[in-house]
C-alpha cells in the first residue's frame, strides 16, 4: 500500500511543481485549510487501515492510490502557501461549468472506483457458500 502510495504522491506531486513552474498564476487553486488537510488525511487513514484488514491485495492496492491522492492534496497545501490552495492543471468545461483538477483528485476517485467492484469480489469469494442462502425478513 505505502509504495503504491509513494508512486501517486510523487506524480502528483511533480505534475503539480511543474505546471506551477509553467504557468503559475494562470492555474485555478482549490482553496484548502490546515483543518481540510489533517481531515482528509486521517480520514483516508482510516479507510485504509479498514482496507488492509479484509488481507485483500486488491484492496490494499487501491487503498495506496487513495492515500496517495489523499496525501498529495494536503501536501500541496504546505508546499505552495503563497497559493493558498491546491493547484490544480486540469481544466475540462467552459468558465461557467467547467471542473478544475489534479492528478490526485483522479487518484482518489478512481480508487473509489476501484474498491467498490474489488470489495465485492472479495466479498463474494470469501461468502460464496453463502450465496444460495435464501434471504430471511424479519417482520
Amino acid at each position: 500500500m505505502l509504495g503504491v502510495a509513494l508512486v501517486v504522491l510523487t506524480v502528483d506531486l511533480a505534475h503539480k511543481a511543474y505546471a506551477v513552474a509553467k504557468r503559475g498564476d494562470e492555474l485555478l487553486y482549490h482553496e484548502r485549510s490546515l483543518g481540510y488537510a489533517a481531515g482528509v488525511l486521517l480520514a483516508a487513514a482510516v479507510w485504509c487501515a479498514a482496507l488492509l484488514a479484509t488481507r485483500s491485495l486488491g484492496l490494499a492496492l487501491a487503498g495506496g492510490i487513495l492515500l496517495g491522492g489523499t496525501a498529495g492534496n494536503a501536501a500541496s497545501w504546505a508546499l505552495w502557501p503563497a497559493y493558498d490552495g491546491t493547484p490544480n492543471p486540469f481544466f475540462v468545461g467552459d468558465t461557467e461549468l467547467g471542473l478544475a483538477f489534479n492528478v490526485a483528485d483522479v487518484a482518489v476517485v478512481g480508487a473509489v472506483f476501484i474498491v467498490l467492484p474489488v470489495g465485492l469480489a472479495v466479498f463474494v469469494a470469501r461468502n460464496r457458500h453463502r450465496l444460495r442462502e435464501p434471504i430471511r425478513l424479519r417482520s
